[in-house]
């Protein structure tokens, strides 16, 4: 018996399935649209960690770059310091005030109701919106009225402030 190859006999190559090159294709646009999204986005370099040398100097120099680099691309974002949820009625109920912020110097309190900002009524607005208008460039100002829990109304104008990091327990210093 003489054999041409050691191989066996060549099956014939069939392209995929339509359906299976149309879901690839659908799914590699999909991907390459999250990957644009991710690095125009303003915190596309939030939680990017970059690789060190073992060389102390090398390592210096290489951290005084990422700081240039992360300061230069990106304003700094600031906040009031508020968390909030729409009730029943639709008013942004006021469910958290952060330590060390501008709400909390200026004496906001949990259950305050969010009424407008910048003069935008926000009542019955989304959530995602309001914290958009309440974030901003850091150290710009932001005038938001707030209804007490006694009916109260006042007009507060807060300097955004970038959040303050969680502070360390005590024992761990």
């Amino acid at each position: 018996m003489r054999y041409e190859s050691d191989d066996g006999p060549k099956m014939p190559e069939f392209p995929p399935p339509k359906w299976k090159t149309d879901v690839l294709e659908s799914r590699q646009s999909q991907v390459q649209e999250r990957e644009q999204q991710v690095m125009t986005s303003p915190q596309s370099t939030q939680g990017v960690a970059w690789a060190t040398s073992a060389n102390p100097m090398a390592r210096q120099q290489q951290q005084q770059r990422n700081k240039q680099a992360s300061s230069s691309l990106l304003p700094r974002r600031g906040t009031v310091g508020v968390s909030f949820f729409p009730d029943d009625e639709g008013r942004l109920v006021i469910s958290a005030v952060a330590p060390y912020t501008p709400a909390k110097r200026a004496g906001v309190r949990a259950g305050e109701v969010i009424v407008s900002v910048d003069g935008e009524m926000v009542g019955g607005g989304s959530p995602p919106r309001v914290f958009e208008l309440l974030a901003g460039k850091e150290g710009t100002p932001v005038v938001v009225g707030i209804k007490s829990a006694v009916g109260t109304d006042k007009m507060i104008t807060f300097l955004r402030s970038a959040l303050p990091e969680r502070r360390r327990n005590a024992a761990s210093r």
